[in-house]
């Protein structure tokens, strides 16, 4: 059997950039012939945006050919207790007793549904499951929460801040022996942990960039069942950092090398370009407000959202004679790699700028 797994799309309103990662979502399922997409959580933003959606996912919900399951999440568990309809194949996992069985038997889906409780008794929830549990067969539960096992950053879960949603450990399921516990709630990458039984506890990451914290090419989890989960990589939009730094022993032109360095990137990434080293100025026919005007200008050749600049020129520096000495010295120092020279380099650079301005 093949499923799909995704979480956190945190859909707000129709046809922006979440709405495409959801279309791009079906389509890949369908590409692949899944026979379920399992949605971890935070379908949507808040649950307004649910109310004001509702009918719109009806429409691209009810052409599929798989099954969707979705698990309510933090952001909207106080809507999915109203019981919405969104079509004949979306099943919403209602609480952690109540699994749902593939139509061949072979696989069960236990879900928890998010609400705020205890880690004692999140824990006597899942102990819920052992006697339901079917024997010989595949079982997955959907979860949204917080693993505490592995170290992560405030961010790493969007907007939430410091508060803990549903804190588990891995020794949580040791005695579950589940298959696959199919994750949301960790925006940032697709993460896999390895269950003492074999099994596997997987977070897929958010389907878009929904922070400039979530960098990469966005992906979901792919699961034939009885195999290692997979990673499937999306063709949604993603923040991207692309930093270049500025050599003053390199003879390239300053902008030709920051064009190199965007040349492969992606279509669909936005970009945060950082920009810095130094540069002599003099030596290209360049200013510092000269130069920053034309990296503005790679705006309308690439897909760039913010430039940071952290640039000098030292042009004033590379004309002593005291420079020209060191990087002399410098460039015949065999004994050290170009990384150790270059931030030695910068140190001498930034401590010259000191004495002379």
């Amino acid at each position: 059997m093949k499923i799909l797994h995704t979480s956190d799309i945190h859909l707000q309103t129709k046809n922006d950039d979440r709405w495409v990662a959801l279309t791009e979502i079906l389509k890949v399922a369908q590409e692949m012939e899944i026979d379920y997409l399992l949605i971890a959580g935070d379908l949507f933003d808040r649950s307004s945006d649910a109310e004001k959606l509702k009918t719109d996912l009806r429409q691209i919900f009810s052409g599929v050919k798989f099954e969707i399951l979705v698990l309510p999440g933090n952001h909207d568990q106080l809507w999915w207790s109203t019981s919405p309809y969104l079509g004949e194949r979306v099943k919403i996992f209602t609480r952690v007793t109540k699994p749902i069985i593939s139509a061949n038997g072979e696989v069960a889906f236990f879900g928890l549904p998010f609400e705020p409780m205890s880690r004692e008794k999140l824990i006597r929830q899942l102990q819920k499951i052992k006697p339901l549990l079917l024997p010989d067969k595949v079982n997955i539960l959907a979860f949204h929460g917080e693993l505490l096992d592995a170290f992560f950053q405030p961010a790493d879960f969007g907007d939430e801040g410091r508060e803990r949603y549903l804190p588990v450990k891995l020794d949580d399921f040791q005695e579950l022996n589940l298959d696959y516990i199919l994750a949301g709630h960790f925006h940032t990458r697709f993460e896999i942990f390895n269950l003492t039984n074999g099994g596997y506890f997987v977070y897929p990451g958010s389907p878009i960039s929904l922070s400039r914290k979530e960098l990469g090419k966005r992906k979901a989890c792919f699961i034939s069942t009885g195999k290692p989960p997979q990673e499937v990589c999306l063709r949604t939009s993603f923040y991207e950092e692309i930093e270049v730094i500025l050599d003053p022993t390199q003879n390239d032109f300053p902008l030709k090398i920051i064009d190199q360095a965007l040349s492969s990137v992606a279509k669909n990434a936005r970009i945060i370009l950082k920009v810095r080293g130094f540069f002599d100025g003099q030596a290209f026919g360049l200013t510092e407000q000269r130069f920053q005007e034309s990296l503005e200008q790679l705006k309308n050749k690439y897909p760039i959202i913010d430039i940071q600049p952290e640039y000098y020129d030292f042009q004033r520096v590379a004309r002593e004679d005291l420079f020209q000495e060191f990087k002399e010295r410098l460039a015949r120092r065999e004994n050290l790699d170009e990384s150790t020279k270059r931030k030695m380099m910068e140190v001498a650079i930034k401590a010259l700028i000191e004495a002379i301005s």
